[in-house]
């Protein structure tokens, strides 16, 4: 008996040593789009002077709830002492085994895992004498993102709007079919005059959250008090995959901007001017009406339309039109009989220069002058 207890010692010893001796290090990139073909990259540092018999399987469960999403299990294969780089072409063929319906899993080989945060376990087993022994585990987090994030709509950065409660929108982050239950947290967040939209974002107490939205709208909620026209605002929306967050959009500012009776302006909608050409364009109803803020005393604007045509800009007006201000808020106008050629339903370019700084409103005519 005490000749077997001695010889079991070693043999324990021996397994002990033996999943000292060999390393996993998977090779996963950054947080990203992954396929299941990356899964299979990994490193193996093996100590022992003998030849083995060996298999892989990689585990891959939700990071919140632990529920086992999708399993892989490689073909048996021999390594030799020293390291070695692996591949899916390397270990294939490989099955692979989908259970958990919540998840959506491309059925391809090279096909893209699904959207979430998760935890990736590899387990090497070897093919001893006895059947299958554990020799080399690790885990790790991998987060898992759409190929874009929500792209945010309405209102446009940095707009003026006149609606208290207003309404926003925003478009699906890509790949869809690789998110199951798609939800969205929406958050708006005062921003105060020393910060950024992001600190104000991060660390602001929320105006107002609205979790777990179905679709890519909402309204401010007219059971709320109205926002402020004194202060600025920032929102942002993120998209969720069964509760977890996986894509953040950006985060846009706007203001509220009261139609109370100023002087100097008429009636009807005046468009706010912006720093670039992008978005989408204004409706307008009748002549060119926009509100400018003279901050550099200047005492004319130089006004250029231009008709888009195939991406390209074309004149419209053979010299600018020169616009007298003042200082402050000024609620411009011109009229569309002063324009020849001008027709509606077509993408139109404000450019309003001041003093070399460039402003724009790119606009639609719903009505023909």
């Amino acid at each position: 008996m005490k000749y077997i207890s001695i010889i079991v010692g070693i043999l324990m010893g021996l397994t002990i040593d033996l999943n000292a001796q060999i390393v996993l290090q998977s090779q996963l990139p950054s947080p990203g789009v992954f396929s299941k073909a990356q899964l299979w990259n990994i490193s193996i540092m093996n100590s022992n002077s003998q030849q083995m018999n060996v298999r892989l399987v990689v585990t891959i469960s939700d990071l919140q709830s632990n529920q086992l999403v999708l399993s892989g299990t490689s073909r048996f294969f021999l390594i030799n002492q020293g390291a070695v780089l692996l591949t899916q072409n390397q270990l294939s063929p490989i099955s692979y085994q989908t259970v958990n319906a919540n998840y959506p899993v491309d059925p391809q080989p090279d096909g893209f895992l699904p959207v979430g945060i998760f935890n990736i376990c590899y387990t090497l087993y070897w093919q001893n004498n006895d059947g299958l022994e554990t020799v080399a585990e690790q885990c790790e987090t991998l987060e898992v993102e759409p190929l874009s994030p929500p792209q945010l709509i309405l209102p446009e950065n940095e707009d003026n709007i006149e609606e208290e409660h207003p309404f926003f929108t925003w478009t699906a982050p890509m790949s869809t079919t690789l998110i199951s239950g798609l939800r969205y947290d929406w958050k708006m967040v005062e921003v105060l005059p020393t910060q950024s939209a992001s600190d104000a974002i991060q660390f602001n107490v929320p105006v107002w959250i609205q979790r777990s939205l179905p679709g890519n709208s909402f309204q401010y909620p007219l059971s709320l008090p109205k926002l402020d026209s004194s202060k600025l605002y920032a929102w942002q929306v993120t998209a969720l995959n069964n509760l977890m967050p996986v894509s953040h959009s950006e985060i846009w500012l706007f203001k509220i901007s009261r139609n109370t009776e100023i002087p100097g302006r008429r009636k009807g909608t005046y468009a706010v001017l912006k720093k670039n050409m992008g978005g989408h364009a204004v409706l307008l109803d009748g002549d060119i009406q926009f509100v400018f803020t003279n901050d550099q005393n200047n005492t004319n604007a130089s006004i250029l339309l231009f008709e888009i045509k195939n991406g390209k800009r074309q004149a419209l007006l053979s010299s600018p039109i020169q616009l007298p201000l003042t200082q402050g808020s000024n609620y411009l106008r011109i009229p569309l009989s002063s324009i020849n050629g001008i027709r509606k339903k077509q993408d139109y370019i404000l450019e309003l220069d001041d003093l070399g700084k460039k402003y724009y409103l790119k606009f639609q005519l719903t009505q023909s002058k």
